[in-house]
């Protein structure tokens, strides 16, 4: 259960979006249910976390996902995992310090994206997992971020900027996920390149939470060492 002891930290975004939608008001950010709270978003999993599972979904089940996060859970966090199709809300987020978003598949609602918007104004922490996009496709929460994601690319992360997370990183794979976009302007840290040159991995300053994200859900999940130990130091 959620705390009531609040930190007055308030998100400014008032009137109506384009489509004619109520942006979200001003909200306060209430301390998380517990400072090791980690939720795994995986609502809009396309087969990258939940596989082989179809449904229903149940965490203690063999899936893709489960070594990173019983990686966590064995350094003493508690960690939920929301199944695909289960909903997300801004109450629902700020109830965890750590939330991991892993893929993207299907369009985001615009509550969801409200509710993303207001958690990254506070002072959390946001790993932004991506996936494979086709060629007409968009990840509408990393958009909504300031990540121009997109495409579909199989390679290794071999060049490195240096910086905590990255430290003592030599190569991590990447299995079928997408890359920021060349031809758009993005304000993201680029953290980590594929052999090619293209961007996968970084940080998007700007927010009153640590934002962190990289291109493909299916790499981290083979919990390379030592870049998980390194975003749990970093942001956990």
């Amino acid at each position: 259960m959620v705390r009531n002891t609040v930190v007055p930290l308030a998100i400014v975004i008032l009137g109506l979006n384009a489509c004619g939608d109520p942006a979200p008001q001003p909200v306060l950010c209430p301390s998380s249910s517990s400072p090791r709270a980690v939720l795994v978003d995986a609502t809009h999993d396309g087969g990258a976390w939940w596989f082989p599972e179809g449904g229903p979904f149940i965490s203690t089940q063999p899936h893709q996902g489960e070594a990173l996060a019983d990686t966590l859970r064995a350094k003493g966090y508690a960690v939920d995992e929301l199944a695909r199709g289960d909903s997300i809300s801004l109450e629902r987020l700020l109830a965890y310090q750590v939330v991991i978003r892993a893929g993207n598949y299907g369009a985001y609602a615009m509550s969801e994206l409200h509710a993303y918007e207001a958690f990254v104004a506070c002072p959390r922490t946001l790993l932004l997992l991506g996936d494979l996009l086709g060629p007409t496709q968009h990840d509408d929460l990393a958009d909504s971020l300031g990540v121009p994601l997109i495409g579909a690319i199989t390679g290794s992360i071999s060049a490195f900027v240096a910086h905590q997370i990255t430290a003592g990183v030599t190569a991590v794979p990447f299995i079928a996920g997408s890359y920021v976009d060349p031809t758009r302007p993005a304000s993201a840290q680029v953290l980590g390149r594929l052999d090619n040159g293209l961007a996968v991995m970084g940080l998007q300053p700007g927010y009153a939470a640590k934002v962190f994200f990289i291109g493909d859900t299916n790499g981290l999940e083979t919990v390379p060492q030592p870049l998980v130990n390194n975003l749990v130091s970093w942001g956990f």
